[in-house]
Formats: C-alpha cells, sequence, structure tokens
C-alpha cells in the first residue's frame, strides 16, 4: 500500500458526540477509497484508487478518530477519451469520479509519503 496507509473521504467531523467515562472522542466519518493495483501507475508514479463500495452498492463506511488522520491527500480525477459530465463539480467530483490518482507531486511531504 502506500507507505501503509489507507486513503479516505472524510464526510463528517463529531468532536463532542462520542463520550465514555467523562472522555470525549472527536472521531469522523469516512467514505473508504481501494488501491486499484499494488503498486503506483509505471506512467506516472502515483498510486491509483477509487471509492470502496460493499456487494449491495453501499459506500464502505467507518467512524475513526481524528488521531488516525494522518494528512490531507490531493486526488486527480483518472480522465479518458471520453468528456467529463457538466454537473461535475469540485463538491461532487469525489462522489461522480470513479478513479483517481493520488497526487504525490502536490507538496514535499506527500512525494515522501506517496513515493
Amino acid at each position: 500500500g502506500i507507505d501503509g496507509m489507507e486513503v479516505s473521504h472524510v464526510l463528517c467531523f463529531f468532536f463532542s458526540s462520542f463520550r465514555h467515562s467523562q472522555e470525549t472522542f472527536p472521531c469522523a466519518l469516512v467514505h473508504w477509497f481501494k488501491l486499484m493495483v499494488n503498486e503506483p501507475n509505471p506512467d506516472t508514479g502515483m498510486w491509483m484508487v477509487q471509492p470502496s463500495f460493499h456487494a449491495d452498492s453501499s459506500r464502505e463506511l467507518s467512524i475513526i478518530h481524528v488521531d488516525t488522520i494522518i494528512r490531507t491527500c490531493h486526488l486527480l480525477p483518472i480522465f479518458d477519451s471520453d468528456f467529463a459530465p457538466e454537473n461535475l463539480t469540485l463538491h461532487n467530483v469525489l462522489d461522480i469520479w470513479p478513479s483517481f490518482y493520488v497526487n504525490r507531486f502536490i507538496d514535499y511531504h506527500a512525494f515522501k509519503r506517496a513515493s
């Protein structure tokens, strides 16, 4: 995998909802992405991911502790020869587009992690 890490899309943060024994646990609801192949693309050097779904087509979601989030990542849609849908925006691209590159060239830390 990508340096032992996984890719997810944070859908929502819960900063005061989970309490146990007087301790609050800040959490996030995430939609998981899965690797398309077990190595980076040979042409770009970037990992390729796609949203993960269960057999019934529902999203693979989890609630995770925010301390398990290491850093943000930049996902680039993997374009082909078809036109992008007219309704594609920065707000819905992660829900509409089927596959993405994990952009390791966005900054130094991303380059070191995803290389």
